[in-house]
């Protein structure tokens, strides 16, 4: 081949790369298709064929994803599938590679020759993209590796723009997905529920499997709640550093290492939930199949967003059932509240009017209860007092609701019973209090209650059925204590509308 020929096949080849440009240009403005420019290639640089590989950064691997002999496309993707390819040293090395010359037999001047190249398309901060790859009936000059070098870095501009169209693309569908599973999280007052709706969005957006939620208590993750597909997650963890330092639990739990990590055969995330003040709150752990494939790194941003978010939703949660709860229960014996017994209380009135149904009241309070306090101290008649409410619940049925409406005296409201139950009730009860035996520093403490019970009756308010209950219960401690009184006046209820 004469110097003469050689530059001037090179000149038309430069001067044809600007046609490659404005080709791929308005391959851009067709979404993306690359399926010509391996033909093109063919024609500018006088190959025999040309392969387009795609590089995808999750498993490290290449795709063929344009080729100028369409037909023998099964058989390249095999050879490629098994390293065959020249494509494959490339994804090793990371720069230009050329295979070895290659005489073709012929007669006489009819030997030709071949030699594959095959170039890194890398984009503007040398991430690879993919790779091109061509066998060319002729040694590969360095003048033809740089027009190749060339060639490459047209691609590399046009795959880079495809590629950040699609990953913007791909971050604004994520974030979507991202901001309803946020939502659907707050909307929730459980943190079950709250574990739940997240597992089925994450499962719809990336494949995940299986999410479970560990809180952290003394240092110990305990599984507080999962969902999703599967169950292949362990109920004791250990979480490590990527080295494998224990960050928290025991030895006992299965480890799992902070960030990206295999768990039978399976891909697992591992995140720190950490508080406002950069405590840690609990692990959130988040698994895939190995069908399902490992995490996507650009999905990672976003699961740690969630991560925060799901965070931040536990706490307040569990701050909105704390308050409940204060609103609620009695700190000191667990029973109900003043506000919440009276608030059911009514509630129950309205359902015994609307159904004719008998509903009853137990007034019960502690015998001498001042003295008691007196004699052993504060702290003795609190332990008597949790010890009672211990055996009211207890002595009650569990449709019954015990309140402590304030300092020793309680109050149980009876749906459904009548006054003659109510009464056998009371007697149950307190018989079941005089034979308490409270332990006491060295000292056995013993308790009586007086109750009075009462029923209500036609057109009576809830306020009228306690006061009413409220009598029978001074009657009761008037006629010697540690005894029942009853008070009522029979007026049957009708069910409305009856």
């Amino acid at each position: 081949m004469s110097a003469t020929h050689t530059g001037d096949r090179q000149r038309g080849a430069l001067a044809t790369l600007s046609q490659l440009a404005r080709q791929l240009r308005r391959c851009r403005s067709n979404g993306g298709d690359l399926s010509l420019v391996p033909q093109v290639l063919v024609d500018i640089l006088d190959c025999y064929k040309v392969l387009l590989y795609q590089y995808h950064q999750l498993d490290d691997s290449l795709s063929i994803i344009a080729t100028s002999r369409p037909l023998l496309l099964e058989q390249q993707a095999q050879r490629l599938a098994e390293g065959r390819m020249l494509a494959s040293e490339v994804l090793l090395e990371g720069s230009i590679a050329v295979g070895e010359l290659k005489m073709i037999p012929g007669e006489g001047l009819d030997e030709t020759y071949s030699q594959w190249i095959a170039c890194p398309i890398l984009n503007a901060e040398s991430r690879l993209l993919g790779v091109l790859e061509a066998e060319l009936p002729r040694s590969v000059e360095a003048t033809e590796r740089h027009l190749f070098q060339l060639a490459a870095d047209l691609l590399a501009d046009h795959v880079g723009q495809v590629d950040m169209h699609d990953r913007i693309f791909r971050s604004n569908v994520y974030l979507a997905h991202l901001n309803d599973i946020t939502q659907l999280v707050s909307s929730q007052q459980e943190v079950p529920a709250m574990v739940e709706v997240a597992a089925t969005g994450l499962h719809e957006m990336m494949g995940v499997d299986e999410i479970a939620l560990y809180l952290i208590e003394e240092a110990v993750p305990l599984l507080t709640a999962r969902g999703g597909t599967s169950e292949a997650l362990p109920e004791m963890i250990r979480v490590t550093t990527p080295e494998g330092d224990t960050i928290l639990g025991s030895e006992e739990g299965t480890e799992v290492p902070i960030g990206t990590s295999t768990l039978d055969g399976g891909h697992i995330l591992t995140e720190l939930l950490r508080t406002g003040s950069g405590g840690a709150r609990g692990i959130l752990l988040l698994h895939k199949s190995k069908a399902s494939g490992p995490f996507d790194p650009e999905q990672l941003p976003l699961l740690s967003a969630l991560s925060t978010h799901l965070c931040t939703a536990v706490d307040n949660a569990t701050l909105l059932r704390e308050i409940h709860r204060q609103a609620t229960y009695d700190d000191l014996t667990g029973l109900v509240g003043r506000r919440h017994f009276l608030s059911e209380m009514k509630r129950e009135r309205e359902r015994a009017r609307r159904e004719g149904r008998p509903l009853s009241l137990l007034m019960i309070d502690a015998d001498n209860f001042k003295a008691l306090n007196d004699n052993h101290g504060h702290p003795a008649g609190d332990a008597v007092l949790m010890a009672l409410a211990q055996e009211l619940v207890k002595g009650t049925r569990a449709v019954d609701l015990v309140g402590r409406l304030g300092g020793e005296e309680v109050a149980v409201l009876l749906p459904g019973a009548t006054n003659e139950l109510a009464v056998v009730i009371a007697e149950r009860l307190r018989s079941g209090v005089q034979q308490l035996k409270i332990p006491w520093n060295d000292k056995v403490l013993g308790v009586t209650v007086s109750i009075g019970a009462t029923t209500l009756s036609a057109n009576m308010s809830a306020m009228a059925l306690l006061e009413q209950a409220d009598q029978a219960l001074y009657a009761a401690k008037e006629a010697g204590r540690d005894r029942v009184g009853s008070q009522y006046k029979l007026e049957p209820i009708q069910a409305e509308g009856s």
